[in-house]
């Protein structure tokens, strides 16, 4: 009989083949569906601030970034690269000290313990540095538009001079912006809130009940808002010049900063007219320091000399600082003695200038002094003991939040020290926070 031994053979191989795969399914032995559980072997740093660079090193991770996530004592980060061993990642904001734990794919593992160093840092606040407008809104969804002086009320609130937008702008201690006053229009109108309107203002003071009063440059005048918005006009004329007197009889040539001080008298760095100006709450204006020479003289009141003084800030013991074109920075006692306090040292025998164009000026209630050297792109600290340091500000002109050693800015206008001394600084489309986190 003959029997087709090819055809049995090929049968009996197909059978096999489909045992041997049925069997493989049944064993779970699959490599295809078969998982690598995540494992943390050692992380690069275990302690350190906010934006610290930490690698993390393990087995099983993903190189799909978005399949991994790292936590910081349950604060996510943010993972900048990854391979099969490694996370590469910035420790977040505010982290506090806990393990570090991955998830990849659902499965989590637990790793060593980090220990979170606070440290004094630059973040984000209100605006952006991607858009300039006239948004309100929260935080970095409201937009300016080259925001000038910056000032405190005693609830916390701060009050930004909008200088292109020609508004007053208001902002809560959580970050929402609305518009306290102006229309958004260039005019010199009085009235409540958006009826009023203003001409490029740059500076901003606060009384103890609530006044808000603007430095309306270009306008040449100086302005009064209510808590309740009402804007009127306190001092000065639409023509520029140089006047004593009371209200519109006074006149200024581009007024830039004002503070106030606790008896509700306004002082002025009047730009152009190289000198400071008092106001009292009743209007009258008078020259408190400063004379027409345009020279950089020690002296009191009028017997000194300002080179276009530009910001201004008051101690709580009603000392003034002032910063000016010259690259100094000018005290002024309650009496009128002016002197240089800062900028200019002896190298070689030759005078240096230790700013570029200082601009916002602040005070904290320790008697230390920041200052904005917008030439250079930091922040300096004259601390109470004299010592002039840089405290912020890595000198390159780009926008970078971070630890105040590694952060860097951009155009820096104003600057203001609440309560719990908390840094706001203004730059070309947004205000940055600088605190302890």
């Amino acid at each position: 009989m003959y029997h087709n031994h090819s055809k049995l053979g090929l049968t009996t191989f197909i059978l096999l083949v489909l045992y041997f795969f049925s069997g493989c399914s049944k064993s779970g032995s699959n490599p295809i569906s078969k998982t690598t559980t995540p494992t943390i072997t050692s992380i690069s740093l275990t302690f350190g601030p906010y934006n610290t660079a930490v690698t993390i090193t393990g087995t099983g991770f993903s190189t799909t970034i978005a399949n991994n996530q790292l936590f910081f004592n349950g604060k996510a980060a943010v993972i900048g690269d990854a391979t099969s061993t490694q996370l590469y990642t910035n420790v977040p904001l505010s982290a506090g000290t806990g393990n570090v734990t991955v998830t990849v794919n659902g499965t989590t593992v637990t790793g060593p313990v980090f220990t979170y160093q606070p440290a004094e840092v630059v973040t984000p606040f209100v605006g952006s540095p991607s858009s300039a407008g006239s948004i309100n809104g929260m935080g970095t969804a409201a937009t300016f538009y080259q925001p000038y002086g910056l000032a405190l009320d005693g609830s916390g609130n701060l009050y930004v001079a909008d200088q292109a937008n020609n508004l007053i702008r208001k902002v809560t201690p959580s970050g929402v912006v609305s518009t306290f006053a102006g229309s958004g229009a260039t005019g010199s109108a009085d009235g409540n809130g958006v009826a009023a309107s203003f001409n490029g203002p740059e500076g901003v003071a606060v009384d103890a009940v609530g006044n808000v009063y603007v430095a309306d440059t270009f306008n040449n005048l100086i302005r009064k808002i209510t808590p309740s918005g009402l804007v009127s006009t306190l001092a000065g004329t639409l023509v520029k010049g140089y006047s004593d007197g009371t209200g519109t009889s006074a006149s200024f040539n581009r007024p830039s900063d004002l503070a106030v001080d606790v008896n509700g008298n306004l002082y002025v760095t009047d730009l152009y007219n190289y000198r400071i100006r008092k106001i009292t709450p009743s209007g009258s204006v008078s020259t408190f320091a400063g004379n027409s020479s345009g020279m950089l003289t020690d002296g009191t009141g009028t017997a000194a000399s300002f080179l276009n003084p530009t910001d201004i800030c008051i101690d709580k013991t009603g000392n003034l600082y002032v910063t000016e074109g010259g690259d100094l920075i000018r005290k002024i006692t309650p009496s009128g003695v002016v002197t240089c306090i800062a900028g200019t040292s002896i190298i070689g025998g030759v005078p240096q200038s230790n700013f570029a164009m200082p601009q916002g000026i602040a005070v904290d209630p320790n008697g230390n002094i920041f200052i904005e050297d917008s030439g250079r792109y930091q922040i300096n600290e004259l601390n109470s003991n004299g010592q002039l340091v840089t405290f912020a500000g890595t000198g390159n002109q780009v926008y970078n939040n971070g630890i105040i050693g590694l952060a860097s800015f951009n155009f820096l206008e104003g600057i203001v020290i609440d309560a719990n001394d908390n840094i706001y600084v203004s730059e070309s489309n947004y205000i940055r926070k600088i605190y302890m986190q």
